[in-house]
């Protein structure tokens, strides 16, 4: 209906020196006609009658439909909706819509935030695409097969899927090149062995009318006392570790302030694990109340820089491995020296 004028992310690549213009126009060309949508018709099936589905959806709602028509699967039927469940954990339940105004951004990005404004603005502001990391995809692969372990889901890592061992990637906390396979290591560290009260359990605080959202790997409790785990599927960093803490900090206050379950602990630590050296290595922080109200400045400080700005570059050592380095000057000038 308005059609609009385009954006800064194609001018900023339509200027590129590499960059090859073949179609531009400036006349949005006729309206287009209105999409016209037929009604849903259930597919039809020879097994289910009400399509398949339709049988599905009653699969997903009604535990007693499979185990009154097909009692001899029920038991790999509730298997395999389990594991589904934790594939689709991510999604959000459907929620009152947020005010307009409401500034919200995910930890990940804070943690940028931290380490580089410049970059969360690239990241989270303007939207620039990011490489996809083969280090990235195994580490994903890591926090699954924990995730499943410590729901108890036993998991034997496919003949089709690539071994920790043969990332050919090297970053700063990465340890494949040493041979050292994370899930090996995390076997042989103390998180193996207990069960964790809270599992990928998502979250959401707010500051201030901003907002924060997160997951938590693993919560482990004893009592009272609880500790929130990250998990890591690399070394620990050499540096920059203060601006990674933004991270534990966010989640302590989410205990804290009862956003990751009902109850809240009497006595708090936050981990790191980093299962990419053998043995593990841990850092902890013990999240008493001097640490959790220097923490909630620290995030509420850094959740109205990430709405109003400065975005300042920061050069540091994770230059080297950022995305954008090819049009940061001063990323580009700290690694020279």
């Amino acid at each position: 209906k308005r059609p609009k004028d385009p954006s800064d992310l194609l001018l900023i690549a339509d200027a590129s020196r590499t960059s090859i213009r073949e179609i531009w126009t400036d006349d949005p060309g006729d309206r287009p006609e209105g999409i016209i949508r037929e009604p849903h018709v259930e597919t039809p099936d020879p097994v289910f009658a009400s399509g398949w589905d339709g049988a599905l959806r009653q699969a997903a709602t009604d535990d007693t439909y499979v185990a009154a028509e097909w009692p001899h699967a029920i038991e790999a039927a509730m298997s395999r909706k389990e594991q589904l469940s934790i594939g689709f954990g991510d999604l959000r339940e459907p929620e009152a819509p947020q005010r307009a105004d409401t500034f919200t951004t995910s930890v990940t990005n804070l943690v940028a935030l931290a380490e580089c404004p410049q970059k969360f603005k690239w990241i989270h502001h303007d939207r620039l695409p990011r490489r996809p990391r083969r280090s990235a995809v195994l580490g994903t692969e890591f926090h699954r097969r924990a995730e499943l372990h410590n729901l108890g889901v036993l998991t034997l890592p496919a003949d089709d899927q690539p071994t920790y061992d043969e990332a050919s990637e090297v970053s700063a906390v990465d340890s494949r090149s040493s041979g050292i396979d994370p899930w090996d290591t995390f076997e042989g560290s103390r998180f193996h062995a207990d069960t964790p009260l809270l599992v990928e359990v998502p979250f959401e605080i707010t500051f201030d009318g901003r907002s924060v959202r997160g997951k938590a790997d693993a919560v482990y409790a004893d009592g009272t006392e609880w500790e929130i785990v990250d998990y890591k599927s690399g070394r620990a960093p050499s540096d920059g570790l203060e601006s990674k803490m933004v991270q534990l900090e966010v989640y302590a206050i989410a205990a804290a302030d009862g956003a990751l379950s009902e109850d809240t602990p009497e006595a708090l630590s936050v981990t790191f694990a980093y299962f990419g050296s053998d043995p593990a290595v841990e850092v902890t922080r013990e999240a008493d109340s001097e640490w959790l109200t220097a923490a909630r400045l620290r995030v509420s400080s850094l959740l109205e820089q990430a709405e109003h700005g400065p975005f300042d570059a920061s050069p540091n050592a994770g230059c080297a491995f950022c995305d954008f380095l090819h049009h940061c000057p001063e990323g580009k000038e700290a690694l020279q020296r």
